[in-house]
Order: C-alpha cells, then structure tokens, then sequence
C-alpha cells in the first residue's frame, strides 16, 4: 500500500496477489462446472469473481436473477458450498 499525491494506492503485488488471482481463477472453472451440474439455464457462463469474492455474470449482479436460476446461482458463492470446494485447492496451501 502506498500513496501517491493525495489518493491512496492499494494495488497489491506479489505472491499473494498471484494466489488470490489464480483462486479466483478456479472458482470460475468449478462455478462454470457446478452450472453445468446444476443445469442453470439462461445464464451467461462468462463468470467474474471480483475482488471482493463477488460473482457476476456476464456482468451481471446476483440480484438481477430470479426464482431457480437464482437459487442455483446463490449455491456457487455459499460459503458452506465453497468450503466444500476449497478443500479441494492447491493454491490454498500457497495463500
């Protein structure tokens, strides 16, 4: 964290920032997947995961979405559902 003139920069370097990036990575591969699994239809695959751990789709919000598709999409981004995926992860053992 550095500051540059009067704003605040927290752009983050190095290897934690390359393990958050390559979990966020994975968590799009395994969203597209459970997706799939889940068979959530009219819902863009392109998936974002910011930086807060927030999905978007096709850069749309969660809130955006509706009844099952809702349901189906609330069940990638479940902590209890992720836990469940993140034991699975190399790159938790780098983080």
């Amino acid at each position: 964290m550095s500051r540059s003139g009067n704003a605040l920069n927290l752009s983050n370097t190095g290897k934690s920032d390359h393990s958050f990036n390559k979990l966020r990575t994975q968590l799009r591969e395994l969203a597209v997947r459970w997706m799939d699994i889940l068979e959530t239809k009219n819902v863009s695959r392109n998936v974002d995961i910011d930086l807060d751990m927030r999905f978007k789709f096709n850069n749309e919000s969660l809130d955006l979405f509706s009844g099952s598709t809702e349901i189906r999409l609330v069940l990638l981004s479940m902590p209890p559902f992720l836990k469940r995926i993140f034991r699975n992860l190399p790159v938790l053992s780098d983080f």
